[in-house]
């Protein structure tokens, strides 16, 4: 939703956050830069005030004409912009398309060609990803006037996604004939691929699009809705409105044959559709029903009406079969992948719109899901010696890309929830519509977020004491958690007989070994009391800004469990206390319990899956034969449901059938698998079965320039061989070892990975061999001895789950940790 996205534009100096809710990393390597490279930066030199761009997309040999390529496209840009800066001679813009066939300047109040350089019209720059544009000795630029670039070129309809840009994906039709489409993903920096632009999210400018599309294609859709189509026999002209004024990245336009709108609330004022292929009928439902009230509830929330913001604005959203994340925000039109749009819309949203939502959805228990989804990745995140602050300087498309993470998605989001508690949701509310009615179509910065919050909290009248008993200065403490890495561990120490109780804050590290620091956070500190307890006023009492304090902290039991399994890894608490802690789980059906409980057992057996958490699906194949194999493999090509075609490729890897085994690996190279599907597939087939991963070895050897073209993604590519590691055991890896020796030469990057893969995999195992005494003691504590008879002369009694409820799906505290007692021996 766009209103969403302006909230994420608003925070993206604070944040960087571009992805969906639950988040994703982004995984695509487009550069080797140097950090702190600022020569990927474009000069402000130029101010960008409007794009007209026209794209004539060629697919398949029938809509190719002679002399054009297939899977490629013809673009002419026009931009206009104002000069900043004097004396300008050159200047620079971003581009990385296939080929730039030539350059046009013209000074935009005559419309008078400006005479480029003889010889040397333009330069292209592609390690920078540059277009640099020379003008004729002896003439600039005039400061304040306004000129405009012309641009013809030649892009690339990638094959996969995961490239990015301009990409194309097929589908098969209700008639098994396949269908194709041009997509676009432009964030965060790629609109550079669909065309010339000032491809920096600082930039913004208007934009109108032109799709000439094969006129047997299905109508295009884009940003802003169509305002003139002219058939011209093969192909069709579609001028779309202007956009509002955003950032090139927030540009998209969807080429298809055969996707259309397969859900509308048919209201001309605010239109909300949902798109997708023609055989996707009936699954938009929901989506609908959901999105649209979300839509009014954040209009009403944030006092700005989406549909007020500019004209003729629409709300599409549309699912694609091949998307490389979750999805993306772009302004009118938000593509998701196909699975993600069939199920809850809510749960796309950002984390941040989730915060807002709390109060919205109440039977949903956001609060709950934020806390332990959100929060609780944020702390593991956060906790390393490598983590970075939410705030820090990116220059290069690869620092861009390397700051989408678990610290901008979930700590970023948890602050604001935290500051949300601080000020009281009507000042968190305030201040919101400060900042984006403020900063509305430009740029922010965070000293911005930090101005409008410090206004609201002084219209309110609202004061915050801090440990010294002086009012809370807000920018400072937004500053000091933005600009930070890492977060406290609060140490809380008890005296009953003195009636006090000690605070005292230092840094948390997962490592027991780590260096302590001196940071003193300012600490938001509340608290509840038995005789009188209050569970849901979460304000603080103070803000605690220095080392000590003496106030009590009680946390929930969510919070208890993840918070034990976190000291237990960082050694700040033994093996036997954690566990008598946990010991209340056996009678707890809480979901808000089990989820972090699931997830450090999940820590205790070293990433291993184990069997208990198989799909029975999975269990029927790992015992089944080549036939049965081969009845799910059919079923998963005829399916035209995406999360469907991931489940059953993940069964298909759970097999021990050496035939149906070869089958899978050979069929993860081919069209069958979606390419950014193929790093799963891998990874499927070692947790499908414990000696699947040494069954793949020769496979990988023989095959790995296949391997390396089949997932795209430099990074990936390195992943098929730091994946595999973890799921060998120590015969298998010195095997791995000498298959990695091998082809060290012609592939240095896997050879890096698979040994620093290898290398962890040792240390995992030595953990296992370190503790298993510790959790075998622990268990035989627990454990009791005898088991007392029930009495016959006792009803059994029948409890009605709570909302959230794992009576049905968890057992007790002692299965877990008798399973991972065996992992670890295993």
């Amino acid at each position: 939703m766009r209103l969403i996205g302006v909230i994420v534009l608003a925070l993206v100096a604070l944040t960087w956050a571009d992805g969906p809710l639950p988040f994703e990393t982004e995984d695509v390597e487009i550069l080797n830069a140097e950090a702190g490279d600022n020569n990927y930066r474009l000069p402000e030199d130029l101010d960008p005030i409007s794009y007209d761009i026209e794209i004539t997309p060629y697919f398949t040999e029938e809509t190719t004409p002679p002399g054009k390529s297939q899977f490629s496209f013809d673009g002419t840009v026009s931009i206009v912009f104002k000069v900043i800066k004097p004396n300008l001679n050159s200047f620079v813009i971003h581009e990385n398309v296939r080929l730039v066939e030539g350059v046009r300047l013209f000074k935009t109040e005559n419309d008078a060609v400006v005479p480029l350089l003889s010889g040397r019209q333009f330069e292209r720059d592609t390690d920078h990803q540059f277009l640099k544009i020379y003008l004729d000795t002896g003439t600039t630029l005039e400061v304040g006037a306004e000129y405009k670039l012309l641009v013809i070129y030649v892009g690339n309809i990638n094959e996969t996604p995961l490239s990015r840009g301009v990409f194309r994906g097929n589908y098969k039709d209700e008639n098994g004939v396949t269908r194709w489409y041009l997509a676009t993903h432009l964030q965060p920096t790629h609109s550079r691929q669909a065309f010339p632009s000032f491809d920096e999210p600082g930039f913004k400018s208007t934009f109108r699009i032109t799709i000439n599309r094969p006129t047997s294609f299905s109508p295009t859709y884009s940003n802003m809705p169509l305002e003139v189509s002219l058939n011209q026999g093969e192909r069709t002209k579609e001028i779309f409105r202007e956009t509002p004024r955003m950032s090139a990245y927030l540009v998209t336009f969807h080429v298809s044959d055969g996707f259309k709108v397969i859900a509308d609330n048919d209201d001309k004022e605010r239109p909300y559709r949902i798109l997708a292929r023609s055989n996707a009928e009936g699954q938009g439902k929901y989506a609908l029903e959901i999105g649209t009230p979300i839509t009014n509830w954040l209009s009403d929330y944030l006092k700005i009406d989406y549909y007020s913001m500019a004209k003729y604005l629409k709300n599409d959203q549309i699912a694609s079969p091949y998307w490389a994340s979750g999805a993306t925000e772009n302004w009118g039109l938000v593509t998701y992948s196909l699975h993600t749009l069939a199920s809850a819309t809510i749960y796309k949203l950002k984390p941040h719109a989730l915060i807002l939502l709390v109060e919205a959805y109440p039977e949903l228990e956001l609060d709950d899901q934020f806390n332990i989804m959100y929060v609780q990745s944020a702390l593991s995140a956060d906790s390393a010696t490598s983590t970075r602050a939410l705030q820090h300087t990116v220059n290069s498309p690869t620092e861009v890309t390397g700051h989408f993470s678990g610290i901008s998605y979930s700590k970023g989001a948890a602050f604001l929830l935290m500051l949300k508690h601080l000020v009281s949701d009507d000042t968190f509310q305030q201040a919101l519509y400060n900042f984006l009615d403020d900063r509305k179509y430009q740029h922010a910065f965070p000293s911005h977020l930090y101005d409008a919050f410090e206004k609201a909290l002084s219209e309110s009248k609202q004061e915050i004491k801090t440990t010294e008993g002086n009012n809370l200065d807000i920018k400072s403490f937004m500053s000091y958690w933005v600009l930070e890495q890492g977060y406290p561990v609060l140490n809380v120490n008890v005296n009953r007989e003195a009636g006090t109780i000690a605070l005292e804050q230092e840094r948390f590290f997962v490592s027991p070994t780590a260096t302590a620091t001196q940071q003193v956070w300012p600490l938001p500190i509340t608290y509840t009391t038995q005789s009188s307890p209050n569970w849901t006023d979460l304000s603080p009492v103070k803000v605690m800004n220095t080392k000590t304090d003496t106030l009590q902290n009680v946390p929930t039991d969510g919070w208890i469990v993840d918070d034990v399994f976190a000291l237990m890894r960082s050694e700040k608490l033994s093996f036997q206390v954690g566990f008598q802690v946990l010991q209340f789980l056996e009678k707890d059906t809480s979901f808000y319990s089990w989820y972090p409980a699931i997830s450090g057992f999940n820590w205790l057996r070293n990433s291993v899956n184990p069997n208990l958490r198989r799909h029975t699906f999975c269990e029927g194949l790992r015992a089944g034969d080549f036939e049965d194999w081969s009845f799910i493999f059919k079923r998963r090509q005829e399916s035209n449901n995406q999360a469907d075609e991931v489940a059953m490729l993940r069964a298909l890897g759970c097999t021990k059938n050496d035939q149906a085994r070869n089958e899978y690996l050979k069929n993860i190279l081919t069209d069958d698998v979606k390419a950014q599907d193929r790093l799963n597939a891998f990874t499927f087939f070692y947790m499908g079965d414990q000696s699947n991963a040494k069954f793949a070895l020769p496979f990988i050897k023989e095959n790995v320039k296949e391997i390396e073209k089949a997932v795209v993604l430099p990074a990936w590519f390195q992943n098929i061989f730091a994946n595999i590691a973890g799921y060998l055991d120590e015969e298998g890896l010195k095997e791995y070892e000498t298959m990695l020796t091998s082809i060290q030469t012609e592939y240095p990057t896997a050879f890096t990975a698979g040994n620093s893969a290898i290398a962890s995999a040792r240390a995992n195992i030595k953990w296992g061999s370190d503790k298993v005494e510790q959790i075998i003691s622990v268990v035989d504590d627990l454990t009791p001895t005898t088991t007392p008879a029930p009495s016959s002369s006792e009803e059994p009694t029948t409890e009605t789950p709570a909302p959230g409820s794992a009576t049905v799906a968890f057992p007790a505290t002692l299965m877990f940790l008798w399973t991972a007692l065996a992992i670890i021996l295993k």
